[in-house]
């Protein structure tokens, strides 16, 4: 018999990796239990066993996904930070932080939050708090990372609202400019950016007699 307090089985792995693609597709609101057990070819029964009701599964499993992702963007970006002195080992860093968004469970979940986030009065409201609190945890754990000059604050914004608002762009509207653009296209172009930024604040930083010091958080 399973154990609904270990969600190891394959069955259980099954309802997980099912589960996150069709919320991924419908959001909340757009999915049901059982739509996944159909697609996992089981009986309905067996999704509330191991997960208990549908918004114990979408907070389970969206919220393990987007956790994870958080932890890959943050070593992504020590990585990054760590190679600035080598443009093309940090263009790989870079390449692999963006991943974490752009591909596998990292892009599933962040679809999931945005479009449960988005759906107003039809999600419950617990859910929809947690849909919310979890895109701001993404940007609060970037924005707020150690090191960076107060000036970078409102460019890191910037870039985590860039790639929400591609995501919806690619995958949700289709838009064509954006669907066509691949990774390493993008992330030639946020480099750019914040090379432009970087020099612009040595510049200024010359002019006041003092170079710009990192912020504490």
């Amino acid at each position: 018999m399973p154990d609904r307090t270990h969600h190891d089985s394959d069955a259980a792995q099954s309802i997980r990796e099912h589960a996150l693609a069709l919320f991924a597709r419908g959001g909340y609101t757009g999915t049901s239990l059982r739509q996944i057990s159909t697609a996992v070819g089981c009986d309905v029964a067996l999704v509330p066993y191991y997960f208990g009701s549908k918004a114990k599964l979408f907070t389970g499993v969206v919220g393990d996904a987007s956790s994870a992702t958080r932890r890959e963007v943050l070593e992504g970006f020590e990585r990054t930070m760590a190679d600035a002195q080598d443009p093309a080992t940090a263009m790989e860093s870079v390449y692999r932080f963006m991943d974490a968004w752009t591909e596998g469970e990292g892009q599933l979940s962040m679809r999931a939050l945005i479009m449960t986030a988005a759906a107003g009065e039809a999600v419950p409201s617990a859910i929809q708090e947690f849909a919310r609190s979890e895109l701001q945890s993404l940007v609060d754990q970037i924005t707020e990372f150690e090191g960076f000059w107060e000036e970078t604050r409102w460019g890191l914004t910037t870039f985590v609202a860039m790639v929400m608002g591609t995501e919806i762009l690619k995958h949700m509207v289709e838009y064509e400019p954006i669907t066509s653009m691949d990774r390493q296209e993008l992330a030639r172009l946020k480099v750019a950016e914040l090379r432009s930024m970087l020099e612009m604040l040595w510049e200024r930083a010359e002019e006041s007699g003092g170079a710009p010091t990192p912020a504490s958080t």
